[in-house]
């Protein structure tokens, strides 16, 4: 070893460093915050996909013959979350009933929607 030669790191090379650092672990926790409201999303659009999937079975199971037109609204909760039902069964033909479900935010509250559209057809 030479003398003369000091080994280690300055203090600019270690507060550059630091800084680094920091810089990466604020932007890891931004990314967890954003990616944990993504998952929060998905899970109630899975619900609520699951929820009008349900209604809409039912209601085509109930068969022509037990549908009555006309629409309705019920109040729900969906992971925490205020949300309005809609079922609408309308006339598409004489034989052919139009039957719409829809899961939408209530009032001013954001967040995902789902709705489906299905004919129930009588006897011919």
């Amino acid at each position: 070893m030479r003398s003369g030669i000091r080994r280690g790191f300055t203090l600019i090379e270690v507060m550059g460093a630091l800084v680094i650092f920091s810089v990466g672990v604020l932007m890891a926790v931004g990314l967890s915050d954003a990616m944990g409201e993504r998952l929060s999303r998905a899970a109630i659009r899975s619900e609520l996909i699951a929820r009008t999937r349900t209604r809409m079975d039912s209601l085509q199971a109930a068969g022509f013959d037990r549908l009555v037109t006309g629409s309705s609204e019920d109040a729900i909760t969906v992971r925490g979350r205020a949300y309005r039902e809609t079922i609408r069964v309308s006339p598409f033909s004489p034989l052919v009933l139009e039957v719409f479900v829809a899961m939408e935010p209530s009032g001013t509250v954001r967040g995902p929607r789902h709705s489906v559209t299905s004919y129930v057809a009588g006897r011919w």
